[in-house]
């Protein structure tokens, strides 16, 4: 009797988790009530959600590893009107931008990407600063998610990329 219980539970344990039944959740959705949308993000990350400032909602590994949520206008405008200008922004400064246009989660998106080397102060640190921003319009605004990243650019990536897949205005 005490074997027919021990292998019953052994069959119970494998099929948990065979089927994903963890304690640890696979993603997080980030709530943020100066923000109309949501996302989901790794368990990894941090969020923050400042009740004021520039930065709306952060997702963070460190200071230097996260998605930064901000509101560039609020009016909801198509990135053409606001990505040259902001391109040539950062050319002024010596950087080089990649500029293109995306679609994720049924939206049309800006998007600005910019290598920022150590030695310009931008970076923020001792090593280059990757930093990849998707400007999209909804909720009666425009706004913008910063994808940056120094030293752990694989899990940002897969980070930004859920992120983007993800997002649902309310």
């Amino acid at each position: 009797m005490r074997r027919r219980a021990a292998l019953a539970a052994a069959a119970a344990v494998l099929a948990l988790a065979g089927c994903g039944g963890s304690s640890k959740p696979a993603q997080r959705t980030l709530h943020a009530q100066r923000l109309p949308f949501t996302f989901t993000y790794p368990p990894a990350f941090r969020a923050t959600a400042p009740a004021q400032g520039p930065i709306y909602a952060q997702v963070a590994l460190g200071p230097r590893d996260a998605l930064a949520v901000r509101r560039t206008s609020a009016r909801e405008l198509d990135p053409d009107q606001y990505l040259d200008g902001l391109r040539a922004g950062f050319a002024r400064q010596g950087l080089v931008v990649v500029q293109r246009r995306e679609r994720h989660s049924g939206r049309d998106m800006g998007v600005l990407a910019v290598d920022v080397p150590a030695s310009n102060p931008a970076a923020g640190g001792r090593t280059p600063l990757h930093t990849t921003s998707y400007f999209f319009a909804g909720g009666g605004g425009t706004w913008q998610l910063e994808c940056r990243a120094a030293s752990r650019r694989a899990e940002v990536g897969r980070a930004c990329r859920q992120a983007l897949a993800t997002l649902r205005f309310g």
